[in-house]
């Protein structure tokens, strides 16, 4: 068995935000996900860790999510892919501050209060590269 962490990142494809127009109103505007921001994002961790898995981008956004930071705000909604990747035990550390860099990154891209990632140890049967 080999020792790996698993690093996981939800990011929206569609999204709404609240936005002021020139005229001081408030009016809801739908987002899509930069595809060149997530090319890049896909071709840095493909170089740094071999490879990275995206849910199938040709199909609907995989997951529907419902957000509410606190009680007085209204609760938004995203639709949502996620992509990861398996990372050498020993390369944990630099790993986690990659996507955590990323995450920032999209977070203040595509106008998110929060992108969620995760990461957990896994092993695999055989050795993986």
């Amino acid at each position: 068995m080999a020792q790996y962490t698993r690093f996981e990142i939800y990011i929206p494809v569609v999204y709404t935000s609240i936005e002021t127009t020139e005229s001081g109103d408030k009016q809801p505007v739908i987002h899509s996900l930069d595809d060149g921001l997530l090319r890049l994002f896909i071709e840095e961790a493909t170089a740094k860790y071999h490879g990275i898995t995206q849910a199938n981008p040709l199909a609907p956004p995989l997951y529907k999510g419902w957000w509410r930071p606190n009680e007085r705000r209204e609760i938004s909604v995203d639709f949502l892919t996620f992509l990861f990747g398996l990372v050498r035990i020993d390369q944990t550390d630099a790993a986690q501050r990659f996507f955590e860099g990323w995450m920032a990154r999209f977070a203040v891209e595509e106008h998110q209060d929060v992108i969620l990632l995760i990461h957990f140890p896994v092993q695999t049967i055989g050795d993986f590269f």
